[in-house]
């Protein structure tokens, strides 16, 4: 039976002709532009088969030339070849392209291109390139005549440029190979700069350069040879080795993370020039392997298989090192195996990966570093772990220690501030808790194994001195000083200790010191300033007004601006009008120079200023000089009083009550506080708060919030002006005003502002559990059954009463109380609660000693009645929600006058009418607690 005939299919070549021409134009064009070469090249000779236009014939030429391109990248040079070939026989008459005349060259056969090189092309005939493809072609014979085929030179002409210049070249070479510097520059001074080798003339400086310079450059240093090498084009003939130069000149992490993009020759080249050995670019080699993909992070486990694997050649000490810093990182991230005790899985680690053990020091590392990491746990523990490690180097046996034992020991006890940095973060404001000073006592301790270390004394020093433990700062500034006595940080920071320590006289002596070392130093020279002013309102105070003259005198040497220049003639002026001897003539020249501008805010101050630095009441100088409420003159005028004030703050000079009293009543009382900007408000309102000056800080806030309203940050400084002593409940509309800014500073991502406002608000931030607010002192019946809402009690896990001062239906059960105090925290608790300062104080001690649940407990208990709340604290208990007011903010006089009615069915009774105002000038507008409140000197019969 015969079998059935396949019917074949047309041949391409019958689809070819089948298509139309110019389609089949079009298909041929796109292959080209995308480069798809052979597909061009196919099309195109089936285009040139049906007519032979010259168009089509170029666009094959180009054709073959890419396709040529593409088969000498993957190394084929034989196919290359041929694909040139066809691309010359095209045209009979056009010249060799440069890329045919390079493979050639490659391949050694350089008889076929010299007539490429003659100057003349009539007689060249086909094969002549242009003059400035001739120089590349020359500069690629130039390349391979140095790379060893100097066999070509002669089968060039005598007078061809690359066979004139080779024998300086590679006499260059040879040279740089040998070591001779002398011998190599005059070789390359042979070589002419237009020379085919002027590229490796180049790389053969560069060379020389890196050779001279140490190894491991910065990459700083390495940025002249990285100019240098891009004076080579990266199209060059030698811009393999020009690559290969600027990888050897990268740091070390650089070097590492370039490496993968190398080309194996250039990698290699890179690496000798760097001095490696053969065994170190072996294990690179290795190294590199181990990842999942070249270049790439092997896995720990197989790392320290390989370090141990070339232990000789890397130390033994340095790859232990390196194998537990690798186990521990690997043994506790969330993905492995071990659960529980770090160094036991740190140890199984090291033994399957064929190391030893760990030692008793290692175990006492690693529960150190384990410390460091766990966030959650006691921060004690990380003190006494490092100590047990310092502990362990301290007692080691005599043949275990070594030079930088003691080294080693101060770095240990060190360790703990360097990961915390705990001593950085300590505020001026806050005293410092045990932690910090468990810390800062261990820093201590380091510096008599390492006392050298200038850096760890100016921290202490600092520290110390901000925790206002003044006797320690100066027992440390004594050790340092020994050591160091025209130190100028430390001398610095004896200055500030002093001026601290109200020794006025000894800072300005200090600074002085300062200066004769550092005669530009403005900044001490304006402290000196300070420090002679400060000296002189000690001396006023003590009635000496004339060692207050001098010290006023003496600072005027030191003087450089001309606002502290100012400030000290004027001071002068006042110290001369306490003199009954000089009064008739300070008075006159006082009337003088203020008799013109003292409409001016920034006179004014100046004067307030001056009379607070001086020790003078600046109420009375402003009542003898007839000085009232004034406008001011302007935006300008107010933005430079302010910039005083800001800068006495800076200066940490006087505040007194009557310098707030004066400021409030006769300068900002009236201030155009709506010619500013938003951001000038927010400065302005900011300085106010600070210098105490609160009823001027609520009058800006309202200016700023009626052109801005609901601004957060605007609305923090109103509630802060309007309550400079604390909130206290009696307009709940302002606390909710201030918890809605917090709430639109959290959604509007300001969290600065946020966390700012938490600080203000009496009970941190709201609340949003199931428990109500404080007691609170509502102003109806209405709002207070709103706010204790009575399904709140009605749940069925509510436990019986525990509370004997709250009515049937207003129970907490004693998770929700616990909840409320810790969400509020147990000392703002106390503080709302009416507690005394001392037994708050008290509070704060033992949560530091005990901690803070601790004193939550105890609260809790004083709440529920297990613990008598009078026996806690003493003849002021903790006000019911029956007490009708909480602790009065204002005089004696108005407490006396409101006196609430006790007793669980009192209501609530608004404040009185005769009571102070909060942030009124009978206390509001006074300072903050931070600045000093001197009582007035004995004033003459001139006040």
């Amino acid at each position: 039976m015969s079998k059935k005939q396949k019917k074949r299919g047309p041949r391409s070549g019958e689809n070819l002709h089948k298509r139309n021409t110019s389609v089949l134009e079009q298909e041929a064009r796109a292959a080209l532009e995308s480069g798809r070469w052979r597909d061009a090249i196919a099309d195109f000779k089936e285009l040139l088969k049906r007519e032979p236009r010259p168009e089509w014939r170029t666009a094959l030429a180009d054709a073959y030339a890419g396709r040529a391109g593409e088969l000498t990248a993957k190394g084929m040079l034989k196919e290359a070849l041929a694909i040139w070939e066809n691309r010359a026989a095209l045209h009979d008459k056009a010249p060799m392209h440069l890329e045919h005349a390079g493979l050639l060259v490659r391949l050694g056969r350089m008889e076929a291109v010299v007539g490429a090189l003659t100057d003349n092309p009539d007689s060249a005939g086909s094969d002549a390139l242009a003059a400035g493809q001739r120089e590349s072609l020359r500069a690629q014979i130039a390349a391979q005549v140095v790379g060893g085929h100097s066999a070509l030179l002669a089968q060039l002409p005598a007078d061809d440029p690359v066979r004139l210049h080779a024998e300086p070249a590679l006499a260059a070479l040879h040279a740089y190979c040998e070591g001779r510097d002398d011998d190599l520059r005059a070789a390359l001074s042979a070589i002419p700069f237009r020379s085919p080798y002027r590229d490796w003339v180049q790389l053969l400086k560069v060379l020389q350069r890196q050779t001279a310079t140490e190894p491991g450059a910065s990459q700083g240093d390495a940025k002249p040879v990285v100019a240098q090498l891009e004076r080579v084009s990266d199209s060059s003939p030698f811009a393999p080795l020009k690559r290969a130069l600027a990888l050897a000149v990268l740091p070390d992490r650089a070097f590492a993370d370039a490496a993968g993009g190398a080309t194996g020759a250039e990698f290699q080249v890179a690496c000798a020039l760097r001095g490696w050995p053969p065994e170190r670019l072996a294990l690179w080699q290795e190294l590199n392997r181990l990842g999942p993909k070249p270049g790439s992070k092997p896995a720990p486990r197989a790392l320290a298989k390989t370090l141990y694997r070339h232990i000789k050649d890397l130390g033994r000490n340095w790859v232990r090192r390196k194998a537990l810093t690798l186990a521990f990182s690997d043994a506790v991230t969330p993905t492995s195996v071990f659960d529980f005790d770090i160094r036991a899985n740190v140890s199984t680690w090291l033994r399957e990966c064929g190391a030893p053990a760990l030692t008793t020091w290692e175990r006492e590392l690693v529960s150190a570093w384990d410390a460091e990491v766990d966030t959650h746990g006691d921060p004690f523990d990380l003190i006494e772990c490092w100590r047990e490690c310092a502990q362990l180097q301290m007692f080691q046996s005599e043949e275990a220690r070594d030079a930088q034992s003691p080294l080693r020991i101060a770095l240990i006890l060190r360790r703990t501030d360097r990961v915390l940095k705990v001593l950085e973060r300590c505020s001026a404001s806050q005293e410092p808790d045990a932690f910090k000073l468990a810390v800062a006592e261990q820093l201590e301790e380091s510096l008599r194994w390492d006392p050298d270390d200038r850096a760890t004394y100016l921290k202490l020093i600092e520290f110390f001195r901000k925790a206002r433990r003044l006797k320690d700062a100066r027992r440390v500034l004594e050790l340092g000083q020994k050591r160091w006595p025209q130190d100028l940080p430390l001398l610095i920071e004896a200055m500030q200790t002093a001026l601290d320590g109200s020794a006025f006289k000894k800072a300005a002596t200090l600074a002085k010191k300062v200066l004769e070392i550092d005669p530009i130093n403005t900044d001490v020279r304006r402290r000196l300033v300070g420090a002679h002013f400060l000296h002189a309102h000690k001396q006023v105070g003590n009635c000496r007004l004339d060692l207050a003259r001098k010290e006023l005198v003496d600072a005027q040497e030191w003087a450089s601006s001309d606002e502290d220049k100012d400030q000290l003639s004027l001071g002068l002026v006042l110290v001369d009008a306490m003199d009954r001897r000089s009064t008739d003539v300070a008075v006159a020249e006082l009337k003088a120079r203020y008799g013109g501008r003292g409409d001016s805010l920034d006179a004014r101050v100046e004067l307030a200023l001056a009379c607070a630095r001086v020790r003078v009441q600046a109420s009375d100088v402003f009542r003898l000089l007839s000085l009232n409420k004034s406008k001011g003159r302007g935006r300008e005028d107010l933005l430079a009083a302010l910039g005083r004030l800001r800068r006495h703050l800076e200066d940490k000079s006087p505040i007194s009550d009557d310098l707030a009293a004066t400021l409030q009543k006769k300068v900002f009382n009236a201030a155009p506080w709506r010619d500013l900007s938003r951001t000038e408000l927010e400065t302005a309102c900011d300085t106010l708060h600070r210098f105490g000056l609160h009823l001027a800080c609520q009058k800006a806030a309202e200016a700023a919030l009626k052109q801005w309203p609901r601004e957060p940050i605007l609305v923090m400084y109103h509630f802060q002006g309007k309550y400079p002593r604390g909130f206290d409940y009696r307009r709940r509309a302002d606390l909710s005003e201030l918890e809605d800014a917090w709430q639109r500073a959290r959604d509007d991502g300001d969290t600065r502002t946020a966390i700012r406002i938490e600080k203000v608000l009496p009970h941190g931030p709201p609340l949003r559990g199931n428990f109500p607010m404080p007691p609170m002192f509502f102003d109806d019946e209405d709002e207070e059954d709103e706010f204790w809402p009575d399904d709140l009690f009605d749940a069925p896990d509510v436990p019986t009463p525990f509370l004997d001062n709250l009515d049937a239906d207003e129970m907490l059960s004693n998770d929700a109380v616990r909840h409320m105090i810790e969400s509020i925290g147990p000392v703002k608790v106390m503080e709302m609660l009416g507690a005394p300062k001392s037994v708050i104080r008290e509070a704060k001690e033992m949560e530091k000693a005990l901690g803070r649940q601790a004193v939550i407990d105890m609260v809790l208990n004083a709440i529920q009645g297990g613990v008598d709340a009078s026996a806690l604290l003493g003849d002021s208990p903790f006000p019911g929600p029956g007490d009708s007011e909480p602790p009065s903010t204002g005089s004696s006089k108005a407490r006396s006058q409101s006196k609430p009615k006790t007793g669980s069915g009192a209501k609530p009774k608004p404040p009185s009418k005769q009571a102070t105002k909060p942030g009124s000038s009978a206390d509001g507008s006074g300072p903050s607690s931070d600045g000093p409140n001197d009582p007035p000197p004995k004033q003459l019969d001139l006040f």
